[in-house]
């Protein structure tokens, strides 16, 4: 919203941002690097920050029908009003008091969230649910149950396939697979920095080990690649005032860092300056093809019985393996990527030659 009031030509010094102090407001911003650099770009643009602020009050004018002023309790003890010609307020978003009570007062099963089955059911026949105020029941398939926490169009489509199911139009629902498909936010931030941060179901959840991969600074545009303990990416976060393809680096979430042509052992050596430009280079167009799920069903397994080979070359024959199950996924979707040099049309090439 700041960036449409810049961007709409509004006086930097009339906009005034106030942050809530409470914890289930902190902002989708996750990333302490990008979150000081947004700060230090409102502060560049004559924007008023305060931080820590509790709402106290609305002033209304005489007839009460526009605000004239809104109070807050900053820190400190102190109170900040600030005149408004308009308000835009993004709080947290709770259930209302009435329908709080009916739903108490109802037969569904309620308990601050509607609770549903795999399958989107309530505790009711044919009313069903989805989307924040709803949950799974506890079981070993979720960990988190508030739907909140994955990705809302897979939510969508898997209520669709249910209902469709029930309509006779489809025999299989897939209620029961995992939720894969990551979040994402994607958009510009002032100063014309273009922001994504994506991340895998209930990752933000979950207290696990992680390590995390950075290139980069404001400047020249920043990227930080999250994976756990498994290899497997659960997060990534981009910031730059230059275009890149967002929807391809969504992709990278959930896949394992096998896949990413050495980068670990790249990036130890510092021969990737740039998250940006190695995740644009050919090598990687497999990772975005629609098909790649074929790839990832292959199930690779290290031979526990070679604990006497050195750790090294165990990762050598895995890595080795990787690479010529990347070999065959390419060859077997030549036309998807014409940018490579297929053997088949060396083959074919030859044969034409020879029979000139």
């Amino acid at each position: 919203m700041i960036n449409v009031l810049i961007e709409s030509n509004i006086n930097r010094s009339r906009i005034v941002y106030a942050e809530t102090k409470a914890k289930e407001n902190i902002p989708f911003i996750t990333n302490k690097f990008i979150l000081s650099a947004v700060y230090n770009e409102l502060n560049k643009q004559g924007i008023r920050i305060y931080k820590k602020c509790e709402f106290e009050k609305l002033t209304l004018n005489g007839d009460r029908t526009r605000i004239r002023k809104v109070t807050f309790r900053a820190a400190g003890d102190g109170r900040l009003t600030i005149d408004c010609a308009a308000l835009f307020w993004f709080d947290q978003k709770f259930v209302s008091k009435v329908n709080w009570f009916t739903m108490l007062q109802s037969a569904l099963r309620f308990d601050g969230h509607l609770v549903v089955n795999t399958s989107f059911e309530t505790n009711i026949e044919y009313v069903y649910a989805a989307g924040p105020m709803a949950r799974f029941m506890h079981n070993d398939s979720f960990i988190v149950a508030n739907h909140m926490y994955y990705n809302r169009l897979e939510i969508g489509a898997r209520l669709a396939n249910v209902l469709m199911k029930r309509l006779g139009i489809t025999e299989n629902d897939a209620s029961n697979d995992e939720y894969v498909q990551p979040l994402f936010v994607y958009c510009q931030l002032p100063g014309k920095y273009n922001f994504l941060h994506t991340e895998m179901p209930v990752w933000r959840c979950l207290k696990t080990s992680f390590r995390s991969f950075s290139t980069g600074n404001v400047t020249d545009g920043y990227f930080e690649i999250v994976v756990n303990t498994n290899g497997e990416v659960q997060a990534l976060s981009c910031y730059s005032n230059k275009e890149f393809k967002y929807l391809n680096l969504i992709n990278l979430c959930g896949k394992h860092v096998d896949f990413f042509n050495d980068m670990i052992g790249r990036f130890k050596t510092n021969s990737i300056p740039c998250f940006f430009d190695y995740f644009n280079q050919s090598w990687s167009y497999p990772l975005y093809s629609d098909r790649f799920w074929i790839l990832e069903e292959t199930k690779l397994k290290r031979d526990n019985k070679t604990s006497q080979l050195s750790r090294g070359r165990i990762d050598k024959i895995y890595g080795e393996k990787i690479n010529t199950i990347l070999m065959k996924f390419v060859v077997k979707n030549a036309d998807d990527f014409p940018m490579f040099s297929h053997t088949t049309d060396w083959r074919k090439t030859t044969d034409e030659y020879n029979t000139v």
